[in-house]
């Protein structure tokens, strides 16, 4: 049950930033983690699925959140039990590269398309009261309060950790370079540090991202 309250914290424990006069101000912490959060919702999102109910001979749902919104990435939709649609955009308006003609699937495909929090399916359902079940890529919750849980994985609140530690290092670079003032006259040079955090960061991306790679199944 991490908080925003309870990151930040670890921000600057792993900063020194602890004296009674701050380095960096909570708003500016809150800042970074948030920028934290976004990177990791682009590069690492969220898995979520969500039923809707059918209704017979309906073709569009809105979709409500977790699965509606900026960044939001329908990837699977599961109508009737057990058949996977196809994606196809017709309601978004894709066309062919060449021509200004909508491209046509058979009538016989199950296909869905998600377009403007609305989530479309052709044929429409037959039956009502069916599970339409979607699978989505979301972003993570952008935190409200100090008080806010975040719903991020354990193992991936490093991540955002280090990424906050990384901008508050280019912050306070940046803010030596516009003062005229030099770090290294004090011993301390900003931008070393902040290229650590930034390859701490990226290497455990990498090995996040790797480790949930998709595969493909296909018979033979």
């Amino acid at each position: 049950m991490t908080t925003r309250a309870d990151l930040r914290t670890r921000i600057r424990d792993e900063l020194n930033d602890n004296a009674a006069t701050k380095l960096w101000s909570d708003a500016l912490l809150n800042g970074f983690v948030l920028d934290g959060l976004r990177d990791l919702g682009r590069r690492l999102p969220r898995h979520v699925q969500a039923s809707i109910t059918s209704v017979a001979n309906q073709e569009a749902y809105t979709l409500a959140a977790p699965l509606a919104g900026a960044g939001v990435e329908i990837v699977g939709v599961e109508h009737p039990v057990g058949y996977h649609r196809t994606p196809f955009r017709f309601a978004g308006g894709d066309v062919e590269p060449s021509t200004d003609v909508v491209p046509s699937i058979s009538p016989d495909v199950l296909s869905y398309d998600a377009w403007a929090g609305t989530l479309y399916l052709r044929p429409a359902p037959s039956d009502a009261t069916a599970a339409i079940v979607v699978r989505a890529r979301v972003p993570y919750t952008e935190p409200a309060s100090d008080a806010t849980v975040l719903d991020v994985a354990t193992q991936d609140e490093d991540l955002v950790m280090l990424f906050g530690c990384a901008r508050a290092l280019t912050w306070i670079g940046a803010d030596e370079a516009k003062r005229q003032r030099s770090g290294r006259e004090r011993g301390a040079d900003a931008s070393t540090m902040r290229d650590h955090y930034r390859a701490r960061y990226e290497a455990m991306m990498k090995a996040r991202t790797s480790a949930v790679r998709s595969r493909r199944l296909v018979s033979r």
